[in-house]
């Protein structure tokens, strides 16, 4: 069987959006023959794309495997395509269908999914409102101490990202990191070199999103030398895009 590549991800992804969207003018069957047709990817891997979109964005389990690329990429696109109660759904039900076939006799762990659930909890947390609500606050705050302060903490702190237990497994991020990032990239953005877009209404500071290269849900360290102050669209891109691999050099 031939590698299925991220192109043909999104081709199955496109036409499956074409199918939920018709209101059943445009079937599930005829998604997965056009997906097999423009793509070359099998009948039943272009079904299992297509189903499980629309259990997906219904928020319920699906039973039909899905790879680690297939997950991100579809992730992104719902993300998209449907904003954050859409991807909020998608992650649930990517979170019943783990348990569902971690549970199975013939299953095993699914370490490499799971963490990409962490990683796009945590980048749409602020969004959805469910997560470290405080930590903007924490983040001024640490902004506001001298340097040497902040960077006396940072020349303390283990890097290791702390865990805390919710509904689930959230990452908890340190604000000095965080705050000694964006100060050093003086708003400009760590990978296309382009000024920060706009300014804080807030206190006038240039608007900046600082990322970890290597996800901290994947055990990436919470310190400076992974962590990059990036404009919303590079950071989009490293989340969601393509080539999202390129950001984490």
């Amino acid at each position: 069987m031939s590698k299925i590549t991220p192109e043909m991800i999104e081709i199955n992804y496109e036409e499956a959006c074409n199918a939920y969207r018709s209101n059943g003018q445009y079937s599930v069957k005829e998604a997965i023959s056009a997906t097999v047709k423009k793509s070359g990817m099998s009948a039943g891997s272009a079904s299992d794309g297509v189903r499980n979109l629309f259990q997906m964005l219904a928020g319920e389990s699906y039973h039909r495997t899905f790879s680690k690329e297939a997950t991100r990429i579809f992730f992104g696109n719902i993300l998209r395509d449907f904003g954050p109660k859409g991807l909020s759904n998608a992650i649930k039900a990517t979170e019943l269908h783990l348990d569902y076939y971690d549970g199975l006799k013939t299953g095993g762990k699914s370490p490499g999914r799971r963490a990409i659930v962490i990683e796009f909890k945590t980048f749409i947390s602020d969004e959805l409102k469910i997560l470290d609500i405080d930590f903007e606050e924490q983040v001024e705050r640490a902004a506001d101490d001298a340097e040497d302060v902040r960077l006396l903490r940072l020349s303390q702190a283990s890097g290791l990202a702390e865990k805390e237990m919710r509904l689930t497994t959230y990452i908890k991020r340190n604000p000095d990191v965080v705050a000694q990032v964006l100060a050093t990239a003086n708003g400009i953005c760590g990978y296309c070199r382009k000024e920060a877009p706009f300014k804080r209404k807030k206190n006038g500071e240039p608007y900046l999103e600082v990322h970890h290269k290597i996800p901290l849900a994947e055990g990436g360290l919470d310190n400076l030398e992974n962590a990059i102050a990036l404009c919303p669209n590079c950071h989009r891109e490293a989340h969601f895009g393509l080539d999202w691999k390129k950001f984490r050099k």
